[in-house]
């Protein structure tokens, strides 16, 4: 009885050093997650790479009903990133995960959260939710983040916004296939359907523009910024226009 009695203490011990443990990775875990997170919406990069390894087999993919994009490898990573932090229409975000859960395994954790975002495109304010999933392994003592899977959950909703955004999605595969002329129609069926959308006018332009018919291009560029004052993209492509850039 008493070899039992002592047994079933040391396992308590066990258990407990192993559950107080468990509990310490998961601040380290949740310290980088939250730093990471932080670092991308205050376009911090010197902040979001130190939370990431910077081995070749890393990887970070993002998952709407508007497509999907791969990235892999730190190296493409920190590229894309790096161009987007120093994009000048790129405002950064504003706002918060919830619904952390932090799983240990060893060596390797995965994370689940919820992405609440609100940001500005083409000076239009935007809210969405992102539901992420990101791996991460220990390294030289310290927690770096290997994979982050992303899910634009607001895309699929059914609403006017996502409808005008899909149309809008349309016209522009058919602009990167070189299709000019469908992806005009389908930008001017855009601008019917949401006359008051400063974006869909932006992106007739664009692809007026892309036409070469810079007098058109430049007429609905002007009609976006009437909508909208603060499309800085507008202002940059008639100036360039009118350069003869």
């Amino acid at each position: 009885m008493k070899a039992i009695n002592l047994f079933l203490v040391a396992l308590f011990i066990l258990v407990s050093v192993n559950v107080f443990a468990d509990e310490g990775e998961k601040e380290k875990i949740k310290s980088v997650i939250e730093m990471e997170g932080k670092a991308y919406m205050t376009k911090d990069f010197e902040a979001y790479a130190n939370c990431w390894s910077n081995e070749p087999y890393v990887c970070s993919t993002m998952l709407g009903a508007f497509g999907m994009s791969v990235t892999k490898s730190w190296d493409s990573i920190a590229d894309r990133v790096k161009k987007l932090f120093q994009n000048d229409d790129f405002p950064g975000f504003e706002g918060e995960d919830s619904d952390l859960d932090i799983n240990v395994i060893g060596d390797m954790a995965i994370v689940y959260k919820t992405r609440n975002v609100k940001t500005t495109f083409l000076g239009e304010k935007m809210e969405y939710t992102i539901k992420a999933t990101q791996i991460l392994t220990k390294i030289a003592g310290e927690w770096k983040i290997v994979s982050y899977t992303g899910i634009n959950e607001s895309s699929y909703e059914a609403n006017d916004f996502i409808a005008e955004w899909h149309i809008n999605m349309a016209g522009y595969k058919l602009l990167s296939i070189e299709k000019v002329d469908k992806a005009i129609e389908v930008f001017k069926l855009n601008t019917e359907l949401n006359p008051q959308s400063s974006n869909t006018w932006d992106s007739l332009a664009e692809a007026y523009m892309e036409k070469g018919d810079n007098e058109l291009a430049i007429k609905y560029y002007q009609k976006s910024l009437e909508l909208n004052e603060n499309n800085t993209n507008a202002k940059a492509m008639i100036e360039k226009m009118q350069k003869g850039e």
